[in-house]
């Protein structure tokens, strides 16, 4: 009996292991992002979702500047100084005022 093929096979399921988890990671920073940003969670992938992305992006960027340079402020504190400065620099359309 050979082991080759048993430790090739334990290599390829680890390696998809590592893959999957890897994309559901990305998938749940995603959607906490979004969260933050008041956006649906579930966005199709079309021409006008290029700006959103860009928002995302951006968003994940300065929240991770803001958690290095003033690691006192709370989660949403930081949420809220970061959807300020994309909202400042016109990535984000300004916050529609609450109907009465």
């Amino acid at each position: 009996m050979q082991i080759t093929p048993a430790i090739v096979g334990i290599a390829v399921a680890i390696l998809v292991l590592v893959n999957v988890t890897a994309v559901l990671r990305a998938h749940l920073r995603h959607r906490r992002v979004r969260a933050a940003l008041d956006l649906p969670q579930r966005m199709g992938t079309t021409k006008g979702n290029v700006q959103t992305e860009r928002a995302i992006e951006v968003f994940a960027d300065t929240d991770a500047k803001l958690r290095k340079r003033a690691p006192h402020l709370s989660t949403q504190e930081r949420h809220a100084m970061a959807k300020a400065l994309l909202h400042a620099k016109g990535i984000l359309p300004p916050d529609k005022p609450a109907r009465r």
